[in-house]
């Protein structure tokens, strides 16, 4: 399979670090007889070309990976590498780095999403080739909305919503999504005009895909 912009340059970023603040080693524990990353490297290899997907990552054996799958890695350095380290941050790193363009554009694969299929990321880059989009992100559904959401200070129970606890049946609340991991896509001109990953404003795709 292969990709569908060829008008301009398109990166595959898959971010992996080794340290994962909710699971010990997320990114390369095994699952389903594979890892996460190398999961995800192989289904960025059935629709990009090798030399256009990046691993970026700061675990001792993602070199090793990346070699086997022949797609190109990338040293995370270690203050990108923490829990709170941002992803733009990254992003930031690798544009400089690799020296590309406002015109070029960039596809984050996150290994969170393993059950994510070549058609949800040519969907993506489908969308992302309309002259009228630089920026393309998957949503999906959550299980309840936000109005519903309670949080808790000092045992008190509040509305986690900033509009404050909503009662009404779910059907007729705002319909809501969340950003699952599935497919980030950005013009570089996009990213640099925000200096943060493009979310809202965003053109998006819904998949039925969760995230670990």
């Amino acid at each position: 399979m292969s990709s569908a912009l060829n008008m301009k340059k398109t990166v595959c970023l898959i971010p992996a670090r080794a340290g994962s603040k909710g699971v010990h080693n997320k990114n390369f524990r095994s699952f389903a007889g594979s890892s996460l990353t190398e999961i995800t490297i192989r289904l960025a290899t059935r629709v990009f070309k090798g030399r256009d997907i990046l691993l970026s990552s700061d675990h001792p054996d993602a070199k090793k990976l990346a070699l086997e799958h022949s797609v190109n890695f990338h040293l995370r350095p270690q203050h990108l590498a923490t829990d709170k380290a941002r992803i733009s941050l990254l992003v930031k790193e690798i544009i400089q780095s690799y020296q590309l363009s406002p015109s070029d554009n960039m596809v984050i694969l996150e290994p969170s999403s393993p059950f994510r299929t070549p058609e949800d990321v040519l969907e993506g880059l489908r969308r992302l080739s309309d002259p009228s989009s630089s920026s393309v992100i998957s949503v999906s559904r959550p299980a309840i909305g936000s109005k519903k959401i309670l949080t808790t200070s000092d045992g008190v129970l509040k509305a986690g919503c900033c509009q404050g606890y909503q009662d009404g049946n779910r059907q007729d609340l705002p319909l809501e999504f969340y950003a699952d991991g599935v497919f980030y896509g950005f013009e570089i001109g996009a990213f640099l005009d925000k200096q943060m990953v493009p979310i809202e404003g965003s053109s998006f795709f819904e998949t039925a895909h969760f995230t670990l």
